[in-house]
């Protein structure tokens, strides 16, 4: 059956996810991206849950290792390009690939199975709305100034600047501006 097949595909992708988005959030520190860093480890962590919901269905289903193939893309470069990959990565999940396997499941008579799958790609959706906007902001140069007034939250202590930009420093706990993050994104 393609389902148990799949679930193994859905697992290892979740595996491999995990670790490119933790090189990524380390890369995304280094340039001093603290935000884009956190919601690379944040991500991570859902797919680590992703991964759990996978190799439960496979435990459940006593399905044995079979070679399967999967595409993951494995490759660093900076924040940008990081990001780019983990769009596309974000979007064939919730576009294409989780709904397929949904409907393969579907059909198999898997239909727990079809609805979890079904409630992973709207996670990625979610995922892809970010990662898109992020990748937007450091592309047009507005992830630290704006055109028009927002709001800033220090990352480090929760203390809220409204401007076009953060402050250098926070008047607060004296986090560097790049601490910060507008609240938009934050409401994602």
């Amino acid at each position: 059956m393609e389902t148990r097949k799949n679930l193994l595909r859905g697992y290892i992708s979740e595996s491999v996810a995990i670790s490119r988005y933790l090189i990524y959030s380390d890369i995304a520190e280094k340039e001093k991206l603290i935000y884009v860093s956190k919601y690379f480890k944040e991500v991570a962590e859902n797919e680590k849950k992703h991964a759990e919901i996978y190799a439960n269905f496979i435990k459940e289903l006593e399905v044995e290792p079979t070679d399967v193939e999967i595409k993951a893309p494995i490759k660093f470069g900076d924040s940008a390009e990081n990001l780019r990959i983990a769009v596309e990565s974000e979007r064939l999940e919730a576009e294409e690939i989780y709904p397929k396997m949904a409907e393969v499941a579907e059909k198999e008579g898997f239909k727990q199975i079809a609805e979890r799958i079904r409630t992973l790609a709207e996670v990625e959706k979610q995922h892809f709305t970010k990662f898109s906007k992020l990748l937007e902001l450091l592309e047009t140069g507005k992830m630290f100034k704006r055109d028009e007034e927002v709001e800033w939250m220090c990352l480090v202590c929760g203390y809220v600047h409204k401007g076009r930009e953060p402050p250098k420093v926070c008047p607060n706990c004296g986090a560097e501006y790049y601490y910060f993050v507008s609240k938009d994104i934050l409401a994602l």
